[in-house]
This record gives C-alpha cells, sequence and structure tokens, in this order.
C-alpha cells in the first residue's frame, strides 16, 4: 500500500467538494506484483467517480530540488500508468494531480507546457489550504 502523502487528504476533499464520488481511496496498479502507481512517499492513486465520467488521480508534489528532472519522473510514471489503466479499465481517464504553485510554476512553464499538452495529460491543480479546484 502506498504512503500517504500529506495533499492525499486535500485532494479527496477537493473531488468530493466538486460533486465526485471517491470509490477508491487508493487505487494502485500493479502488473506481475510489480507496483506502477502509487509509490511509497509522495505520490498516490485515488479513484474517483463523478456522473458518468470516472478517473483515477495521480497525486505529485514534485518537491525534489530539480523540478524538470521532477517533472521528467512524474511525466514518465504518468505516461506508464496511464497505459496499464488503459488495459485494466479503459472507461476511467488518469489525471495528475498537482497544487496550485506548482501548476503556475512549472507545469505552465515553456518547457513544461508543451510536454503536457503534447501528451494530453490532464491536470487538477488544487489548492490544499481551501481545498478547492485552482487554475
Amino acid at each position: 500500500m502506498p504512503a500517504r502523502d500529506t495533499y492525499d487528504e486535500a485532494v479527496i476533499h477537493t473531488l468530493v467538494n466538486v460533486g465526485w464520488k471517491i470509490t477508491h481511496d487508493s487505487y494502485v496498479l500493479s502488473v506481475n506484483d510489480d507496483h506502477l502507481c502509487g509509490d511509497a512517499g509522495a505520490e498516490r492513486i485515488v479513484a474517483a467517480e463523478g456522473g458518468t465520467e470516472k478517473i483515477a488521480v495521480e497525486i505529485k508534489s514534485l518537491p525534489g530540488p530539480s523540478e524538470l528532472h521532477d517533472l521528467s519522473l512524474a511525466v514518465g510514471q504518468f505516461v506508464i500508468c496511464r497505459l496499464a489503466l488503459e488495459e485494466r479499465e479503459s472507461c476511467r481517464r488518469l489525471v495528475l494531480a498537482v497544487p496550485d504553485d506548482v501548476y503556475r510554476d512549472l507545469l505552465q512553464h515553456w518547457i513544461a507546457s508543451p510536454i503536457i499538452a503534447g501528451l494530453a495529460i490532464g491536470v487538477l491543480a488544487f489548492r490544499a489550504d481551501s481545498e478547492e479546484i485552482g487554475q
């Protein structure tokens, strides 16, 4: 089971606040006993269901000393998780949840923005203090 991150509860409450129903408090994707998503540390998968749309949420805080290195790891893991999710539950869409400041300062950066757009990564920017969706 992945370790809980300080942002996990904030993301769960944010999803509930905007009308999602939490269907899995931990949504771990595994292949041959290897956990692809939900590493111990600062990320975990949460699944939610709103209306007819189903999502799985990869929570990232990107706290390392190099934002670009963190971004490359997050994007690589996201792509692997998305491919695994398509095999396991193709009706569920993977979303990357990041704190609002990470979204503004990193994901809208000139190098990150085309990567996010080119790989069609859905991003949920959240405000941990108010448990609201950010920009």
